[in-house]
């Protein structure tokens, strides 16, 4: 058996989804942290998977840290596997990470995240793009693991916790990464698997530039609060002056996303310092 962990927020009808899924594969230990929801999540949950599933509730809305540390703390078993509640989980996804996860020279696992449904992407959509809707694909030169569909060892997730990251802030699009980066630090190995995949519901509302200069600018400045340090400083702001012009080369539009993280990193790395 592994550990499954699930942060959900008034997403009820995709989190039941995803259960129904999971639920489907075999005897696991699910652990759901319901963060805040008013949607009546937890007490659908208790009646409807009271013997399925382990519940914790918080009842104001807590970081994706806070959360993620409780369940950690919670769960019973040697792997710890994350998905998101607005997720699928593809076939044997459990023993797909169980069979990756029993080579000793493997302490952590990510696969790929791909669209659950058929997406109408607008005209000017461009595949670079898709980091900010939460899609990636590890043959993908830029990949980086999504928080989404990753697995750990559990003694990987208690040897490298990540101290910077306060569970006072409401970080929600830098932890994964920044986990995943502290354990590389430290010498734990890393395998892509193109067979773990996980499925993403993605709202049409994410597809519009409104939603990818938001996403941009939350990633900046929540990057500055999980990561402060002069190195990234220094490159997010050569980063900010070469972008721009990268763009105008190109016409990628993923080079105008990256400046607009690179500046809302640098204000909010100043700000923080002025606090």
């Amino acid at each position: 058996m592994i550990s499954i962990i699930i942060v959900t927020h008034n997403r009820l009808n995709s989190l039941k989804r995803c259960l129904r899924s999971l639920l489907s594969m075999g005897n696991h230990e699910i652990i759901i942290v319901d963060n805040g929801s008013t949607d009546n999540t937890s007490e659908i949950v208790a009646k409807e998977y009271k013997d399925s599933v382990i519940l914790i509730r918080n009842k104001t809305d807590k970081s994706l840290n806070h959360c993620k540390s409780m369940a950690i703390k919670r769960s019973g078993h040697e792997i710890v596997a994350f998905i998101d509640d607005d997720c699928v989980p593809c076939e044997n996804w459990p023993e797909i990470i169980k069979r990756y996860l029993s080579d000793p020279e493997c302490d952590m696992v990510a696969g790929p995240v791909r669209p659950l449904n058929k997406i109408k992407y607008p005209k000017w959509w461009q595949t670079s793009l898709n980091w900010a809707i939460g899609l990636a694909e590890i043959n993908d030169p830029d990949f980086a693991p999504l928080g989404c569909n990753v697995a750990f060892k559990k003694n990987v997730l208690d040897r490298a916790k990540e101290k910077t990251i306060s569970e006072n802030h409401n970080i929600v699009y830098s932890e994964d990464t920044l986990r995943i980066q502290n354990a590389v630090k430290k010498g734990y190995k890393l395998k892509l698997n193109n067979d773990m995949i996980a499925y993403h519901d993605i709202i049409p509302e994410k597809l519009s530039l409104k939603y990818l200069i938001r996403r941009s600018w939350l990633e900046g400045n929540h990057w500055s609060l999980s990561e402060r340090s002069a190195k990234i400083l220094i490159v997010r702001g050569l980063a900010s002056l070469i972008n721009p012009f990268r763009f105008i080369i190109t016409l990628n539009l993923n080079y105008m996303l990256r400046w607009i993280v690179s500046i809302s990193y640098i204000l909010a790395f100043f700000r923080k310092k002025c606090a």
